[in-house]
């Protein structure tokens, strides 16, 4: 594979590893598996291609530089503008998933707050419920009289 080839590739991955980023953002919490594993997926392929890029590297200085964008990308060859090109559009996808990652930290702490405080009503609503009926059976009012087995 040629390295506009294997660009292209990391590419494809890094827009499908956004994509299912934005999933795991849209979608509620009990689908978030299914995306995590593709992502995960992805997150593999893009690493078989990092070190097919790095093996390329080795040997090609100029090409290295374009690729980390670490020279002034007008001093480079038509052919490796190409490629600094194309690690720009590389570099945007990771900071929109970075910002995705963030907003999805943010929304499933919300999510697991709103559980948290559900969980906190329904056991207060039992424990209501428990009371009403012991006071009702003339059974003891207290916690551990409802654990306690003879």
């Amino acid at each position: 594979m040629n390295i506009k080839e294997i660009l292209d590739e990391k590419l494809y991955y890094f827009s499908l590893y956004e994509m299912e980023t934005q999933k795991l953002y849209d979608d509620n919490i009990y689908e978030s598996e299914r995306h995590m594993e593709k992502r995960q997926r992805y997150a593999a392929r893009i690493d078989e291609l990092d070190v097919e890029l790095k093996n390329e590297t080795i040997f090609d200085e100029d090409l290295a530089k374009a690729l980390l964008m670490s020279v002034d990308r007008d001093s480079l060859t038509e052919e490796y503008q190409v490629y600094f090109d194309m690690a720009l559009k590389i570099k945007s996808y990771v900071r929109r998933i970075y910002e995705l990652n963030d907003a999805i930290k943010i929304k499933m702490r919300d999510e697991m707050s709103e559980i948290t405080f559900q969980i906190k009503e329904e056991n207060k609503s039992s424990d209501a419920a428990y009371s009403k009926y012991a006071k009702a059976s003339g059974t003891p009012d207290n916690k551990y009289s409802r654990t306690k087995t003879v």
